[in-house]
C-alpha cells in the first residue's frame, strides 16, 4: 500500500506546484492502486485497469463508485480537492492502516 501513499504524496506536491494534470494522474494512480490491492487480497490476481474495474464493479460496488467517475474524467474538469478527499475516503474504506497524518501530507 506504500505505492498508493507515494502517489498521494506526489499528487499533493504536484498540486502545490500548479501541475494539476499530473496531480490528477497521481491521485488516479493511487485510487487504482488501492483498488488493485483490494482485488489482489481477495483473488490473488493482479489485473490491468479495465479488468480491475470490472471486478470492482461486480465485487466491490462501493469502491467502484468512488473510482469510476475519475477513470473517464478529463483532468481539467476535476476538482482536485474533492478527488483527494475521495481518495482518502477510499483508503479509509478499505481499511488502510498507517495512513500519513494530515501534517505529513501538507
Amino acid at each position: 500500500m506504500e505505492k498508493a501513499v507515494e502517489y498521494l504524496k506526489r499528487g499533493d506536491e504536484l498540486k502545490m506546484s500548479n501541475r494539476f494534470q499530473r496531480a490528477f494522474e497521481m491521485y488516479l494512480n493511487a485510487m487504482l492502486a488501492v483498488g488493485a490491492l483490494l482485488v489482489y487480497s481477495e483473488t490473488g490476481m493482479l489485473l490491468g485497469d479495465s479488468s480491475l474495474m470490472r471486478i470492482l464493479k461486480d465485487r466491490f460496488p462501493d469502491v467502484f463508485k468512488i473510482i469510476d467517475p475519475y477513470v473517464s474524467a478529463l483532468p481539467g474538469y476535476v476538482e482536485l480537492g474533492i478527488m483527494r478527499r475521495d481518495l482518502l475516503r477510499l483508503m479509509a474504506k478499505v481499511g488502510m492502516m498507517n495512513l500519513p497524518s494530515s501534517e505529513e501530507l501538507g
